[in-house]
């Protein structure tokens, strides 16, 4: 229909069952060999997609996979209780308790 408005839930989108196997499962293997599984289309859109796409999105990866390099070469990190964190939607995504961590020089 002309003029319509056409909204996307990437959170609704990104625990589908018809996309996804295991959908509320942290499960990073689903994305190997895909080059940048973020941009590539598709059901999984954290930085949206098409012309409207996260300007930031090439440098938001590239920051975090540096900071987390940086973090886990001098640090040990681990949980202090061990309570899954799942992830409550709303405008944001947030986990579902504030989890306390235990961080130590290697």
């Amino acid at each position: 229909m002309p003029g319509a408005r056409v909204w996307i839930s990437p959170w609704i989108i990104h625990r589908h069952r018809g996309y996804w196997q295991a959908p509320d499962a942290f499960m990073p293997e689903r994305f190997e060999n895909q080059a940048s599984p973020w941009t590539s289309g598709g059901p999984f859109m954290p930085f949206g997609l098409g012309p409207r796409i996260c300007i930031g999105a090439a440098f938001a990866m590239a920051e975090a996979q540096i900071l987390l390099a940086s973090l886990l070469k001098a640090y040990s990190i681990s949980r202090l209780d061990q309570r899954p964190v799942l992830p409550v939607g709303g405008i944001t995504t947030m986990p579902s308790y504030q989890a306390r961590f235990r961080i130590e020089a290697r």
